[in-house]
């Protein structure tokens, strides 16, 4: 990460959080002023940043001077859990539309994305798209569930080129394409589709073949640990699902315990809403596997504005 790179990023950050322009540029010309000054004095790029602190940190820091501006997307966003609820319920009781009307809840995080400034928006929103095309066109059309799946591997794909446009992105592209070739062919041809899904495995062994996934253990202990823990959690969990009959459904829920554990590590609780969506997962799946209670227990998908609402600043 360069000077450029560092000033921009702290500039982005605060024009996503809305803060008025001419402060931005006081502060821009104040970072870019201690930078200088930093590295006149000896410091290392790292050193500076460590110094200076995170884009986040900085905007923390400053906040109870800072002016907002007013942003209607802000407002659209917050009612937009409402507005889902009364769609839903009009869609399950007026039509009995319960299914596939659920996908209706998706556009919560799907319209918080969008309106962002975020320029990675459309590569993000797509794996929304991709969810709400594949069960609507399997309602119309149930021979889809079988195959449709494949569909997944587009936003997988624009994922992985998004930030990184090197042959490793597009060689890493294509082996996942040929995955999922493999995959609907064996299950197709075979008829069995227990373990099929392990081939996707191969990917993941490419990627890091070729260093397209990197985890960097000799400069960060934090990546030891969770290097250590992904593996012990992922072993695990395929060990209690190979030797135990019918909990393929639920036991990838464990899973979920990798982003929350990182998240742990990086944040503690200074954003409570970033657990919220694995506990409303863990919530609803354990409400509807263990209770039979599918038909209600969407209702804590709700819980992730709520806390946002209640924990959150600007």
């Amino acid at each position: 990460m360069s000077k450029l790179v560092y000033i921009n990023s702290i500039k982005q950050y605060f024009k996503e959080k809305n803060v008025i322009t001419k402060q931005i540029n006081s502060i821009i010309s104040d970072y870019e002023l201690l930078y200088d000054e930093a590295l006149e004095s000896g410091y290392s790029h790292d050193e500076i940043i460590k110094k200076l602190g995170t884009p986040e940190s900085i905007y923390r820091s400053l906040l109870a001077d800072l002016t907002h501006e007013e942003n209607p997307r802000d407002k659209f966003v917050a009612l937009s859990p409402f507005i889902s609820v009364i769609i839903f319920f009009v869609l399950g009781f007026g039509f009995s539309l319960w299914h596939p009307g659920w996908l209706v809840f998706l556009s919560v995080p799907l319209s918080a994305i969008l309106l962002s400034r975020d320029k990675e928006k459309y590569y993000v929103s797509s794996i929304f798209f991709t969810i709400i095309a594949y069960f609507i066109i399997s309602y119309i059309y149930p021979a889809f569930y079988a195959y449709g799946t494949v569909i997944f591997v587009i936003p997988a794909s624009l994922l992985l080129i998004s930030d990184d446009k090197s042959w490793k992105s597009f060689s890493t592209v294509g082996v996942l394409f040929l995955c999922a070739l493999a995959h609907q062919l064996y299950g197709h041809l075979t008829g069995n589709w227990d373990y099929t899904w392990l081939i996707y495995a191969v990917v993941i062994i490419y990627a890091i073949i070729v260093g397209k996934i990197k985890f960097g253990f000799e400069k960060n202990k934090n990546d030891i640990f969770m290097g250590v823990f992904t593996l012990v959690l992922i072993t695990g969990y395929l060990l209690f699902s190979l030797l135990v009959d019918g909990v393929w459904g639920w036991s990838w829920l464990v899973l979920l315990l990798i982003p929350v554990v990182a998240i742990y590590r990086s944040e503690k609780f200074k954003h409570p809403v970033a657990y919220m969506p694995f506990i409303s997962l863990w919530i609803f799946f354990g409400l509807g596997f263990g209770f039979g209670l599918w038909q209600i227990s969407w209702i804590v998908f709700l819980l992730i504005p709520m806390v946002a609402i209640l924990t959150e600043k600007k």
